[in-house]
């Protein structure tokens, strides 16, 4: 079956700043190119910079296009200094299966001196409810999987005076990850409180949370990060919620180029969400598991911790491999607190038990890492555990305690009282 790649060129001709982006698409992996040209017979609102596509793909294929006056895949040229929003249609063929994954891929410094952003509508052809908008100054890379026929797009584009690329909006986590955290609010309910999950170095992963305001009014609810400006990108500040609405408030996170586990916190609403991101190398000759289990998720202060290992190699061939296996306890909030080595020969999958000597690690929130590094390649994997103070522990089952004794008292006191006035009552009736 027939699968199309195409390239979308936007030309300026003729300014001091000329912007000269490609676009690629790619389904299944099975790319065909377009060729855009100059139409020389522009007409009908065209004007001398538009392009098209010479021949309309047939009905075997999947397609990018634009709509300028009905025609297929034409784009105008504009000023240096204006702004411009281009309307982009992604249709399937009737005989292609719908279902497959669409992958943009553009080279970011071609947006330089320019804001620009990919906005996905899914099938709402007015473009009025945007299901993921990717920066296209700080990432190079867009991939969701297609449920529809016919898709809908934007390229919007903002002049910038500045000609370096945007740096990707981090809401209200800022740099450095401080500053993100608010007070909770109580009336604000999340689907999750917690993410870890694997990315792929220079791929893009967008992750919804349901955000529901309790509230009987309406509010601003804020959206921001602490430690996670590597990974992540929040499009929305401040999201307004009415009275007692839930709306999904998408999460962009983008794999750097850097591998490694990144983790931090999202706030909305000052809830956090604890999120982890395992980034790792595009192609993997081995992949890695560390696992906490449920049994010791909580683990007193002073005590070991204990996990499973996976290491799994992913070829066909036979695989015998030195790797280096480094392993990482670290807080959400990047402070480390221990670094462990080994080099182990693999040659098959290999599953064994670690433990990790805690220390005086205070009472929180941690995640054990794993690297897995080999020739040309890393594999990552984390699993989140809580340290308890032994101290609080004790004071919690003291008050516990306490509080059961008091009521026992309590008890015996109204048991007493009213054994005493009916005696008295009885004696009365004498």
């Amino acid at each position: 079956m027939k699968r199309i790649m195409t390239l979308l060129v936007i030309f300026m001709i003729g300014f001091c700043l000329a912007l000269n982006a490609e676009i690629s698409t790619e389904v299944d992996s099975e790319t065909s190119n377009f060729v855009l040209e100059t139409s020389s017979s522009a007409s009908s609102g065209f004007d001398a910079y538009d392009v098209e596509v010479p021949n309309y793909p047939d009905n075997t294929s999947a397609q990018l296009s634009s709509v300028v006056s009905g025609k297929n895949l034409m784009l105008d040229a504009f000023s240096e200094e204006s702004d411009r929003t281009l309307n982009l249609v992604y249709e399937i063929g009737s005989s292609v299966n719908e279902s497959e994954d669409i992958t943009f891929t553009w080279d970011s410094d071609d947006f330089d001196g320019y804001e620009a952003s990919l906005k996905d509508y899914g099938n709402d052809s007015s473009r009025g409810s945007t299901v993921t908008t990717s920066d296209l100054d700080s990432l190079e890379s867009f991939q969701v999987t297609n449920t529809y026929n016919t898709r809908y797009f934007t390229i919007e584009l903002v002049y910038q005076e500045a000609s370096s690329p945007a740096a990707p909006d981090t809401g209200g986590g800022g740099g450095g990850g401080g500053g993100g955290s608010v007070a909770a609010d109580e009336n604000v309910k999340l689907s999750l409180s917690e993410l870890n999950f694997n990315l792929v170095s220079g791929r893009v992963r967008y992750i919804g949370v349901n955000v529901t305001n309790l509230a009987d009014v309406s509010k601003n609810i804020s959206v921001s990060q602490t430690n996670l400006q590597e990974v992540l990108t929040v499009v929305d500040s401040s999201i307004e919620f009415g009275p007692g609405e839930t709306k999904e408030v998408v999460l962009t996170f983008f794999g750097p180029e850097e591998t490694g586990v990144f983790a931090g916190i999202v706030y909305i609403g000052g809830n956090p969400i604890l999120t982890t991101v395992n980034v790792r190398s595009t192609e993997l000759l081995f992949d890695a598991m560390i696992v906490v289990p449920d049994s010791s998720k909580k683990v007193d202060q002073g005590d070991k911790l204990s996990t499973q290992v996976t290491l799994i190699p992913m070829g066909d061939e036979d695989v015998r491999v030195d790797v280096t296996l480094n392993y990482i306890i670290k807080d959400f909030d990047g402070n480390v607190y221990l670094i462990e080595s080994e080099t182990i020969l693999v040659d098959s999958q290999k599953s064994f038990k670690k433990e990790f000597s805690l220390g005086n690690l205070v009472n929180g929130n941690y995640l054990v890492a794993l690297e897995l590094v080999y020739p040309n390649g890393v594999a990552t994997s984390s699993s989140h555990f809580s340290v308890l103070d032994e101290s609080l522990i004790f004071s919690t089952e003291i008050m516990i305690i306490a509080g059961t004794i008091i009521v026992i008292l309590f008890i015996l006191i109204l048991w007493r009282v009213n054994l005493t006035v009916g005696k008295r009552k009885r004696s009365r009736k004498k």
